[in-house]
């Protein structure tokens, strides 16, 4: 099993010289401030950081500050330990193992394309997260946003409705079962993989066995059509698209070349300007000092002049511009990549029979004496022949993962998750739910309360569902991140028995982090029930009264503004700052 823990969050925009930086501790991260005064953020930060793109409307007021987001967290795997850093800045993300090369991975920002898919992937590795989905008829890997879902529980709709702290899910078919079965363990890994090679499989050979028998464009129908003479038009015109065909390919080659060579440069240019940032921040000015390009000495006079022209050509506006240059260079190379796949693919398809001429030295005239339209015609009623045989025994293998076996499996997980959910349930002092569909993990879609109480049993379920998957050693850990962890209209004695139930059932083996607003020593309310004064807690006394030691209390800021998540000065975090400027200037 992989294991998660944040060290730190560091957030920085240098364009208005603001930073956020706080380390956290190993079990309970206690979040607050005011409302709306960026607790959230933190939260999101996290997700944000690590390629999550759902929450990126959320952070918007902080990206709109051209935002630099750093995670440093250790990841345990079978009880060793690796440190990891991952750098996000716009679309560009770095990441860090160790003292290992620094890893980049431009064009992330976008749900699509070469890039994601790769940090996607490299991701996936990392988190040992292989989670499959069905679209279109087809099983691909599952979003980003699927690594992290059954850790997170969103403000906004994560404590009124399940699997919903993400949106787009329902893009998806059968998105809730594929989901629980991956974190249940329903099936081992290998198991999964095979069955969806086996469907794909089974799929394709379908797919085919319908074209066959269309007859439609294969590559030797096209040659018996064209090499007769009462078709020269058309074997003209084949050709000519072979011609077209390949003169394309080698234009595309060309300007990946070009684009790659291009690439480099800017990369190199860009490395450049980031030493010269972090030169200008720790510069001597009171003697000597050298280039930040080329190691070169310079006297007192030559300083004067690099100053200047460093101030003249604006250092952060052609950084800016440098990013910018590189995601559009990068699209470019994955768009010359893509277009050559893709005409590779076609020559190899609608043309291979040239080759087979070309192999065989024969022309036209000899070709036509074999008789190509029965040669044709016995390629096809063989090739559906040996493809009903392959669906056969494609059948026979797929029957190891009939419905009722896994039916079987998912009783079980259901039976046990609702042993530990009632457990929750009553120890909140929830109303007994007694439908299945209310009670069964695969069947719930909603619960039949409001207020407090749906509150109460969101968190139950989540806690649950947290600690039922913790068994599965298959399944990466992450921190959890609960957000907005009370209601406002939450009377003082649910709050005991929802602070209570947390310090007893917050997961022992990962992080948790809970975001809370402050409400200062001395605020009573009325206690309608009683009909008396009742004081409110202050979030030191949560942390003293429920989590002890095993907590931290970290304030968004050290002032009560609202919106004060980058509310401290960028030369307070040099440190860490210049650290970040080295990682990001590979």
């Amino acid at each position: 099993m992989i294991t998660i823990k944040f060290n730190s969050l560091f957030v920085y925009s240098e364009e208005y010289n603001l930073s956020f930086y706080k380390h956290f501790t190993k079990r309970i991260n206690i979040i607050s401030g005011r409302n709306t005064s960026g607790k959230s953020t933190i939260i999101q930060s996290f997700l944000y950081t690590l390629g999550i793109n759902d929450v990126k409307s959320k952070l918007q007021e902080i990206l709109d500050l051209q935002s630099v987001f750093r995670l440093d967290f250790t990841l345990t795997n079978k009880g060793e330990s690796d440190n990891y850093i991952i750098v996000r800045d716009d679309s560009a993300v770095y990441l860090k193992k160790n003292t290992n090369k620094t890893e980049v991975f431009y064009g992330v920002s976008s749900n699509t394309g070469r890039e994601r898919a790769k940090f996607k992937e490299y991701i996936g590795n990392i988190f040992d997260f292989n989670m499959y989905v069905e679209q279109k008829g087809s099983y691909s890997d599952a979003p980003l946003e699927a690594l992290y879902l059954p850790y997170y529980v969103s403000q906004s709709v994560g404590w009124v409705y399940l699997q919903s702290s993400f949106s787009n899910f329902n893009f998806y078919k059968n998105f809730r079962q594929d989901y629980l079965d991956y974190y249940l363990g329903i099936s081992t890994k290998w198991d999964r993989r095979e069955l969806i090679e086996l469907q794909k499989k089974r799929a394709e050979i379908l797919v085919e066995s319908k074209f066959l028998e269309k007859q439609k464009s294969t590559p030797s129908l096209e040659l018996a059509k064209n090499v007769d003479e009462a078709f020269g038009a058309e074997a003209q015109s084949y050709v000519n698209g072979y011609i077209e065909l390949y003169g394309n390919l080698q234009k595309y080659k060309r300007e990946l070349i070009k684009d790659c060579n291009q690439l480099a440069i800017y990369e190199n240019h860009l490395k450049i300007v980031r030493r010269t940032k972090s030169n200008i921040k720790s510069q001597n000015f009171d003697g000597v000092d050298s280039c930040p390009a080329c190691l070169q000495t310079l006297n007192y006079s030559l300083e004067r002049i690099y100053e200047y022209h460093q101030k003249k050509n604006d250092n952060l506006h052609v950084e800016s511009y440098l990013k910018e240059i590189l995601k559009k260079m990068q699209s470019s190379i994955n768009s010359h990549r893509t277009n050559i796949e893709e005409i590779e693919a076609k020559i190899n398809s609608r043309y291979e029979i040239l080759k087979t001429i070309e192999r065989m030295d024969i022309d036209y005239s000899t070709w036509i004496d074999f008789k190509a339209e029965t040669r044709l015609y016995s390629y096809l009623q063989e090739k559906l022949t040996q493809n009903n045989l392959e669906l056969k025994d494609l059948e026979g293998q797929l029957k190891i993962f009939d419905d009722e076996t896994i039916s079987i499996l998912r009783k079980n997980k259901e039976n046990t998750f609702r042993k530990i959910f009632k457990i929750k349930l009553s120890e909140l002092d929830v109303k007994p739910l007694q439908e299945a569909r209310h009670l069964d993990i695969y069947s719930i879609n909603s619960f039949p309360y409001q207020g407090v109480e749906l509150h109460s049993t969101m968190l139950a379920y989540h806690l649950s569902f947290n600690q039922i998957i913790s068994k599965n050693p298959n399944i990466h850990r992450l921190p959890l991140l609960l957000d907005g962890i009370l209601k406002e209209d939450i009377d003082p004695k649910s709050l005991v028995k929802i602070f209570k139930f947390l310090s007893a059932n917050l997961p022992q083996d990962t992080q948790s982090f809970i975001t809370i607003s402050d409400y200062r020593v001395g605020k009573y309310e009325l206690d309608e029930e009683e009909g008396n004064l009742v004081k409110r807690f202050s979030v030191e006394d949560i942390k003293k009264d429920y989590f002890g030691e095993d907590a931290d209390v970290i304030y968004v800021s050290e002032n009560e503004e609202k919106r004060a998540f980058l509310s401290q000065p960028l030369n307070k975090n040099s440190e860490i700052y210049l650290d970040t400027l080295n990682i990001i200037s590979v």
